[in-house]
């Protein structure tokens, strides 16, 4: 038998500026690894946007993945 060790959450809100997004998506992606099924290269795709750093914030570059909607659909970001 195990002992379940329960923590609790920790809960914040925190203010982001506005801000903008660059990313790549495929409509027809419904996940991370049918995402990069696709024949994407993702060292090209991680140094195009490390090459971009310079227009961040610090820390602010990072990669993360999401949903995005076109024309009602819902496609892989």
């Amino acid at each position: 038998m195990s002992k379940v060790h329960l923590q609790q959450a920790e809960i914040k809100v925190e203010y982001i500026p506005a801000h903008k997004f660059i990313g790549i998506w495929d409509i027809t992606s419904s996940s991370y690894g049918e995402f990069w099924q696709g024949g994407r290269s993702c060292d090209e795709i991680s140094g195009t946007l490390e090459s971009m750093s310079n227009l961040t914030l610090p820390e602010q570059l990072g990669q993360t993945a999401g949903w995005f909607y076109q024309n009602g659909q819902k496609g892989y970001f």
